[in-house]
């Protein structure tokens, strides 16, 4: 079995977590491969980010 631990996601993540929208079937026909993170992903983390429900 595979040990896992979950943490709260960091900036640094992002470029993996495009990574993961990149694998999806939907995500791979609208999202960039470019090495850059979209501006609109960097300002959506930290909205996500700054909500204290999230």
């Amino acid at each position: 079995m595979i040990n896992l631990t979950h943490r709260k996601s960091r900036i640094a993540d992002l470029p993996c977590l495009v990574e993961l929208l990149l694998e999806d079937e939907l995500g791979a026909s609208r999202e960039s491969k470019s090495a850059a993170v979209h501006e609109n992903y960097i300002k959506a983390f930290h909205k996500i980010d700054s909500n204290p429900t999230q």
